[in-house]
């Protein structure tokens, strides 16, 4: 059972006015796929010595920049002694036992007089600058759950850190939702405990380095990003899961976690695409988050080593439908049935399945794929139809039958809606394909290359549909400007030496504004080209990106 995660060196990956994310250097393993531990043990070391400057650096950084934010605390508080920022008792290699495999009963008497009840941890030697809040979601990982509690109260006591353990668990639907049990933590930990940090951690991952403090930064921190799974090497550019820290007011400007993803993968992406679409799509996840977290608890135990929230889902029936008291008389109808456990299952059934118009949920589902026009009244019996129609999509897409053959960035769980939306908020994706056939497991497969018909196939065994975009995204500087935004290298329009070195993008926009006859400017390799022409035709080349000024 091995999953390692390492916190990278601070590297603002994202930076869109007032969030952006940091990576970590430290590192991390992932109880669930085997690997070979004396390889592992290797390519650990390697990493290690290969970034130890970079880490050590980075501590001395933060720990002046956390000093100098606290001083005025140290000053005036003087009758209780304040935590340092970067404690002695930290340990800086960390021993992992992955075969150990401890009870309840054990590790509630290995931590009696460590942890509080509840899983709460209190230093008392000295007043911690946060108390944090770890909500972990959860479903029948009871192993994976002993294991990770057990290393965490371990660790983190000797970071001087305040904290408390919260578990969400999914009681119902069937199908995991991962982003929403997140919101639910945010929203009921909110009402039992004060926090100044709350993080979002796997079950399954075990920090190796006790040096990577737990807390909030001046950023959302992505706390875990190189996995020993994969080499310690980031799986996939913009990748944002595993474990993630924010403040309060951080994780409410973005509206929390979409509630749009069951199955595995895609919270995490459009968590990302959150970020940066503060900008140029300010308004875009005001429907879609915590406001849509729509559940109910079905009880709340304190326990030694953590707190534990149940909790039902209800956010598929009641955001993406419309709730009519009635049922369909015409039998003749195209539909399929279902036999499902609640009405929540069966409104994820139909949302998944991109061709369904609308359900009925009677101690069987009932799939349809045209509207019923022959309602009648029944008592108890709801005929519940989707909001958001196909036809939405074509306001912002061309459509094209067949499926796009180009390479692939990204496929998830979704309905076609929820695709096209984490698509249109992504600056990378110039369209999708989506897989009609209910069969599918991962349907939406996302395109950073512009799709033609030169390069869509029909299929004959699946219903593929590829949607194009019609409009490019746009970006709006902390100023004011707008800048259309095009993925490619500009080779002519350069204006002079103009080449600014090591940029944030507003400081190219506002070179941009300041030089004479400036069109734009090609953002490459951390420099930005200043351009006198809007360049129509621009060549492929990978990290470069076209700012054209509106």
């Amino acid at each position: 059972m091995n999953r390692r995660q390492i916190f990278g060196l601070p590297k603002l990956i994202a930076q869109f006015g007032l969030i952006a994310f940091i990576f970590r250097l430290f590192t991390w393993k992932y109880c669930g796929t085997s690997v070979n531990v004396d390889q592992r043990v290797r390519i650990l070391e390697r990493y290690i010595d290969q970034n130890e400057k970079s880490i050590s650096e980075f501590m001395k950084k933060y720990e002046w920049e956390c000093e100098l934010k606290y001083h005025s605390l140290r000053f005036h508080k003087k009758e209780q002694r304040l935590c340092n920022c970067v404690p002695d008792t930290i340990v800086k290699k960390l021993l992992i036992n992955d075969t150990a495999s401890y009870s309840w009963k054990a590790l509630e008497k290995k931590y009696k007089n460590v942890i509080l009840h509840g899983g709460r941890f209190i230093p008392k030697n000295c007043k911690p600058f946060q108390r944090v809040a770890f909500v972990v979601p959860f479903r029948d990982r009871d192993k994976h759950l002993r294991m990770f509690l057990n290393h965490m109260h371990s660790v983190l006591p000797s970071q001087e850190i305040e904290y408390r353990f919260f578990v969400i668990e999914q009681d119902q639907p069937q199908i995991f939702n991962k982003g929403t049990l997140m919101n639910i933590g945010y929203l009921e930990i909110s009402k039992l405990y004060t926090f100044d940090c709350i993080i979002f951690h796997d079950v399954d991952l075990l920090v190796e380095d006790g040096r990577n403090i737990y807390n909030c930064y001046k950023s959302p921190r992505h706390i875990g990003s190189h996995v020993d799974k994969y080499g310690y090497k980031v799986f996939y550019g913009g990748l944002v899961g595993g474990a993630i820290s924010f403040t309060p007011l951080q994780f409410k400007i973005v509206n929390g976690y979409s509630t749009g993803f069951y199955g595995w993968g895609g919270e995490d992406d459009d968590m990302q695409n959150r970020h940066l679409s503060l900008r140029f799509r300010p308004d875009v996840y005001k429907r879609i988050g915590v406001t849509s977290t729509k559940y109910q608890v079905l009880r709340i135990i304190e326990k030694k080593l953590y707190t534990k929230i149940y909790a039902n889902l209800f956010v598929a029936q009641e955001n993406e439908y419309r709730k009519v008291k009635a049922m369909c008389l015409n039998n003749q109808l195209d539909n399929r049935i279902v036999y499902l456990n609640t009405t929540e299952d069966c409104a994820i059934e139909c949302y998944k399945d991109g061709l369904c118009t609308s359900f009925m949920f009677k101690d069987k589902c009932i799939i349809y794929y045209q509207l019923c026009k022959k309602l009648t009244f029944a008592e108890n019996t709801f005929i519940y139809e989707k909001k958001d129609k196909l036809s939405t999509i074509d306001k912002e897409y061309h459509k094209y039958e067949g499926e796009c053959t180009l390479k692939t960035f990204g496929y998830q769980q979704m309905n076609p809606q929820e695709c096209a939306r984490l698509c249109s908020n992504d600056i990378n994706c110039l369209g999708f394909s989506y897989n009609f056939n209910p069969k599918s497991d991962y349907p939406c497969f996302r395109k950073a290359s512009l799709c033609t018909v030169a390069n869509i196939v029909l299929r004959k065994n699946d219903v593929f549909r590829t949607y194009v975009k019609k409009f490019m995204n746009i970006y709006k500087s902390a100023k004011g400007q707008k800048f259309r935004i095009r993925r490619g290298d500009c080779p002519e329009g350069n204006i002079g030496d103009r080449v600014y070195p090591s940029p944030s993008i507003d400081e190219c926009c506002d070179k941009c504004s300041q030089t004479a006859n400036c069109k734009g400017f090609v953002l490459y390799n951390n420099k930005c080209y200043m351009k006198n022409i809007e360049c129509l035709n621009l060549n492929p080349l990978d990290g470069a990106v076209f700012y054209v000024l509106e």
